[in-house]
């Protein structure tokens, strides 16, 4: 799953919920999770599914925090509360082979080579913050490299629409990370920076097989101007 830290954690779940439930928009299974009644009813219903068994591999889960950021944080989180550091006493590995926090690209890489059906899971956020996060936009082209099925997840179709101008004018270099290692190791990667934001921009917004056109036809059906506002967008970056 690929996601933006700044985004709620009950957004992600959400998300997450919305891929087992296969609907595109995770606001109305985001209705339902503040409810245990209405929990038990998706529980229920994902099991009619048969897909309660389904795993999904999370960053935040996944990587051992301990042995990398735990001791700074930032100093608030995605709800405002401030964050304490953790005084932990195990050793950090900010770098080099033993770093959990600089490796996704390849994870991906080598978990699509061996898993069967292994594919991509965006959550995007409310503000499309994930955007202009480099991890997230390295893990969008890698898997697209690697061959693997992608979904977006967003929250809603008001916010895809009203950030299609925004994805259009997308540029990598532009894009941020919480190292400064992390990002010049994603740069140092790329080989030629304007075809790569060309590659992601048409990644997303292509009118035929765009991630957020995809994305848009699933959650409304098909929209009468939804090629000419795609079409407009990619002009802007061909």
């Amino acid at each position: 799953v690929t996601h933006g830290w700044s985004n709620l954690f009950c957004h992600l779940v959400a998300a997450v919920v919305a891929d087992v439930l296969e609907i595109p928009r995770y606001q109305e299974a985001l209705d339902h999770l503040g409810n245990l009644g209405s929990i038990h009813k998706l529980q229920k219903r994902i099991k009619n599914l048969r897909r309660s068994g389904s795993a999904y591999w999370i960053c935040a889960f996944s990587v051992n925090q301990h042995c990398g950021i735990c001791h700074t944080p930032p100093p608030l989180d995605s709800t405002g509360i401030p964050i304490i550091a953790c005084r932990c006493c195990e050793l950090k590995h900010l770098q080099g082979a033993a770093c959990e926090m600089n490796k996704f690209d390849d994870m991906m890489a080598f978990l699509a080579a061996r898993v069967p059906g292994f594919y991509q899971v965006v959550a995007v956020d409310v503000g499309f913050v994930l955007f202009s996060r480099a991890w997230c936009v390295a893990e969008l082209i890698q898997a697209n490299r690697s061959g693997m099925h992608q979904v977006l997840k967003v929250h809603s179709h008001e916010g895809m629409q009203e950030k299609q101008s925004q994805l259009a004018l997308l540029d990598v270099s532009l894009c941020e990370a919480s190292r400064p290692e992390d990002k010049a190791e994603i740069m140092a990667k790329i080989d030629d920076i304007p075809a790569f934001n060309v590659q992601v921009r048409k990644l997303l917004l292509d009118e035929q097989n765009g991630l957020l056109t995809v994305c848009l036809r699933r959650a409304n059906g098909f929209i009468g101007g939804l090629g000419e506002l795609v079409a407009g967008a990619i002009l802007m970056f061909v």
